[in-house]
């Protein structure tokens, strides 16, 4: 299932990695090549793959139209992992266990999302973070900066780049914790998670007001993942709550994209 709803980017990652996989754009090729994707695409809903447990592969992420304006996170099919893209780079973490995950960067063919939600953003607003922003007040800081830039009705990817406090996250492993914690239902299959109180990353997400069950979690109008260093290497993950400390940045699309 795929909803369409139709320049400042960050430099900081090498975009040209993603494989696209598709005749008409080569896996080198593909980010000057393939066509602007549409602003919002979705495939797959929380509701479908982590209540009604239909974790199938929906989309190949070698077909999902990646361009080097695509920001998105998701989960791999049959819950096997995290994806994040972040200015077209594709960043897949799996849980080896509660305390060991392994993470790629790029597309292979074997590839595949269970849900998935992506956005195509062309040029960026900054929003300076002046005071830190509690992990249960993010949500309302998001919502006023897209509003002071024209709001938007469908869903829509923001970034944030800087210092977070707070910070707890999950590698997905074949069942979701939050789900777990929810409903009281035990974990038997491993996910791998952190507590960090302070750290230097990047988040990527998805501004969705009253989509719970769609986009987000039940009592929540985002979907974050991180991208973070851990233990040396580089990890990707769902965020289950995070706070921005001052100075930081949070990027909004702006409206004359």
């Amino acid at each position: 299932m795929a909803k369409d709803t139709s320049d400042s980017r960050p430099q900081h990652r090498v975009a040209s990695r993603i494989a696209c996989g598709m005749a008409s754009c080569g896996a080198l090729s593909m980010m000057a090549s393939c066509a602007s994707a549409p602003p919002y695409q979705q495939w797959g809903s929380m509701r479908e793959v982590l209540r009604d447990e239909d974790t199938q592969a929906r989309v190949a992420l070698a077909e999902a139209g990646l361009t080097r304006d695509s920001y998105g996170v998701g989960a791999l099919a049959e819950l096997e992992g995290e994806i994040t893209i972040d200015a077209g780079e594709v960043w897949i973490s799996r849980s080896l266990g509660s305390d060991a995950v392994a993470t790629t960067t790029g597309v292979t063919s074997d590839d595949a999302a269970a849900m998935l939600f992506l956005g195509a953003v062309s040029a960026w607003t900054d929003v300076p973070v002046a005071e830190p922003v509690a992990p249960m007040e993010l949500d309302a800081f998001l919502a006023a900066a897209l509003a002071d830039e024209g709001g938007r009705a469908e869903p829509v990817p923001f970034r944030i780049e800087g210092e977070f406090s707070d910070v707890k996250m999950h590698v997905i492993g074949g069942q979701c914790p939050v789900r777990a914690r929810m409903h009281g239902e035990p974990m038997t299959r491993p996910a791998f998670e952190l507590s960090i109180p302070r750290a230097s990353a990047t988040v990527v997400g998805i501004f969705a007001a009253d989509a719970a069950g769609d986009v987000t979690h039940m009592g929540s109008d985002t979907h974050m993942h991180i991208i973070i260093e851990h233990d040396g290497q580089m990890v990707t993950g769902h965020v289950e709550s995070i706070g921005v400390l001052a100075g930081s940045t949070i990027q909004i699309p702006s409206a004359e994209q």
